[in-house]
């Protein structure tokens, strides 16, 4: 009778150790899940960044070159808000912050005696995470997003 007792003691004990080695580790999973989450939403938002960039880009080369201020306003507002007309809500948040930029810039590209005219925007907006103090924690102040997109200009 006494055999078992002792064994009844043991597997409590076993029972006891997978509790203390969850405990352990449950920390370091909730970490590595929680960046997971952080990840997916920086490539969420960088591929957000860059359709928005190409979107702008095509509506952008049906225009008159070099850009007016009226349709660089439109370019600007599309590649933000999705829209052209102005007040619609910001696609990524990063563009309310004071250190994004969007950048058009013209350039001439010939090739076999044809020159085409290429309008590139260049885009840079902080990141703005799904955990703010989760960065913070890991050392990483600040990150930003940045695209480019070219796109030749269509019509005469």
């Amino acid at each position: 009778m006494s055999v078992w007792r002792g064994n009844r003691r043991r597997r409590g004990w076993r029972e006891g150790a997978s509790a203390v080695e969850f405990a352990l580790l449950a920390p370091l999973l909730a970490l590595v899940l929680a960046g997971t989450f952080e990840l997916g939403t920086y490539l969420y938002q960088l591929s957000a960044l860059q359709k928005s960039l190409r979107a702008g880009a095509m509506y952008g080369a049906r225009m008159t070159f070099p850009l007016s201020d009226a349709a660089t306003l439109e370019l600007s507002n599309l590649v933000k808000t999705g829209q052209t007309a102005a007040g619609g809500t910001y696609l990524l948040n990063g563009w309310t912050d004071g250190g994004a930029s969007l950048t058009p810039k013209f350039r001439t590209y010939t090739t076999d005696g044809q020159t085409v005219d290429i309008l590139r925007l260049e885009a840079s907006v902080p990141y703005a995470p799904l955990l703010p103090g989760l960065l913070d924690g890991m050392g990483i102040t600040k990150m930003t997003l940045t695209a480019t997109h070219e796109q030749v200009r269509i019509g005469s």
